[in-house]
């Protein structure tokens, strides 16, 4: 059998209807045009300011640097992202914090949900936790908390991010530096195809 290659050169991709899924600049740069091939609505936000987390209590994280945000639906004033499509979101929580020298303590990073943006009815949906126990005498220590899962949100749901400081006084949240990037962060993506 012999077999033949070819090749096919468009600038666009459309469907029956004339709708374009794919365009391209002559130069080699794709733009997917389709919302179904897209891993959007899509965010990143970050810490840039040192917060103190009070003791013994969730704390809402301030993030207070937005990276990116594709439909512009993170609010910093109240630290909430709203989702506008229902779908599976792949979440990446990094919270760098404080924990009280040569003690035992509970702590951890949340994502808190709820239908609406006063959070009167808010619910745990992620939660990582650990036990502490650090001894040094000369400095308090820092431990990184990595929350990442993927979850199922409906339009309509607010998401928040909180901090769990188990320790009897209140502890420093981490800002982002030029040492340690972005150590104190919520990312997420609708996963395509899940």
């Amino acid at each position: 059998d012999n077999i033949m290659a070819g090749i096919l050169k468009v600038d666009q991709y459309q469907d029956f209807n004339g709708n374009n899924i794919m365009t391209s600049d002559g130069s080699g740069n794709v733009t997917v045009n389709a919302t179904g091939m897209k891993n959007t609505p899509a965010f990143a936000v970050l810490v840039g300011s040192t917060q103190v987390a009070s003791a013994s209590s969730f704390n809402v994280v301030d993030f207070d640097t937005v990276s990116f945000d594709s439909e512009s639906e993170f609010n910093t004033t109240n630290n909430y992202y709203k989702i506008t499509e229902t779908g599976k979101y792949l979440i990446q929580i990094q919270i760098r914090a404080q924990h009280t020298n040569n003690a035992q303590e509970y702590h951890g990073a949340a994502l808190y949900k709820d239908t609406s943006s006063s959070f009167s009815g808010e619910s745990i949906v992620a939660y990582t936790r650990m036990l502490t126990a650090y001894g040094n005498q000369t400095y308090s220590p820092e431990f990184q908390h990595s929350l990442s899962d993927i979850i199922s949100f409906t339009n309509g749901d607010y998401l928040r991010v909180k901090y769990y400081n188990g320790s009897g006084s209140g502890k420093n949240i981490s800002a982002t530096t030029a040492d340690i990037p972005r150590c104190t962060s919520w990312s997420m993506m609708k996963v395509i195809g899940a």
